[in-house]
């Protein structure tokens, strides 16, 4: 779920993407015959018209009310192509749009359409989601830790979880590259200090499983709580509750908030 420009909104499903605008709902499968989505990954932000990746591992852009092929993704260095089992995108430093692959992480950049950096994952490590924060530092997270990509190594950040029972299953690292992990019954708040340090600052009791997390549209960090509701969260602790309705469903997938608040 993202946020274009003009204030679209771009949902991806298993069947292509649909654009809401003026409150209507549009569905894109592919902009013509040879070029159909992998999957429900995209990335856009409030000045990059929406990007995804095709079956056949290109880079696509919408434009002009189709989606148009940028690039081939080619390893840099080699005729190999970038898989197309392509599941998380996150804007980095420059222009550089950073890609967690099943076999991979690869940066691409927007300007020169091309694949600039390819890197491969920790060994072991079972991937979710990957970050970059506001300096540029780009972090993996996963079920089985959170790394941070120092030089050319991915570098276990020295976390301190309560317990085995803990189940860190959100990552949310907000403008002043403080890391929030949700889990159950708990949500810890780390300052990354670089090198795969960080340092424990704070611990906040909830009433359940946190599931999912975002940022809000000022940088505060958003958590979906399972059977609470949207819990909003800053250096105080939870600033703000937000209950769900009976008729929604009390497993959030995901978060977000518009500029509309």
């Amino acid at each position: 779920l993202f946020r274009a420009r003009y204030g679209e909104i771009w949902v991806g499903t298993r069947y292509g993407v649909v654009r809401i605008a003026e409150d209507s709902w549009v569905q894109f499968t592919g902009s013509s015959e040879q070029t159909h989505f992998s999957g429900t990954i995209m990335y856009a932000d409030g000045e990059t018209s929406p990007l995804t990746v095709d079956t056949q591992g290109n880079m696509c852009q919408f434009r002009d009310e189709a989606w148009e092929i940028l690039s081939p993704l080619y390893i840099p260095g080699t005729e190999n192509r970038v898989e197309n089992s392509i599941y998380y995108m996150h804007k980095g430093e420059k222009d550089a749009l950073w890609m967690l692959g099943n076999n991979g992480i690869y940066a691409y950049s927007i300007a020169e359409k091309k694949v600039i950096r390819a890197l491969k994952s920790p060994q072991g490590a079972r991937l979710e989601q990957l970050q970059v924060t506001v300096s540029g530092r780009v972090i993996l997270s996963g079920r089985n830790g959170i790394f941070e990509l120092v030089e050319d190594a991915w570098v276990p950040l020295n976390l301190t979880l309560p317990s085995e029972d803990f189940q860190c299953q959100s990552v949310v690292i907000d403008k002043n590259e403080k890391i929030f992990l949700g889990g159950a019954y708990l949500i810890q708040r780390y300052q990354l200090e670089g090198s795969g340090k960080v340092t424990l600052e704070q611990e906040y009791p909830i009433e359940s499983l946190a599931r999912t997390g975002g940022l809000s549209s000022e940088g505060q960090p958003i958590i979906g709580s399972e059977g609470v509701g949207i819990l909003l969260i800053d250096d105080s602790g939870v600033q703000r509750e937000i209950a769900f309705d009976d008729s929604l469903s009390k497993r959030p997938a995901g978060v977000y908030q518009d500029g509309a608040g």
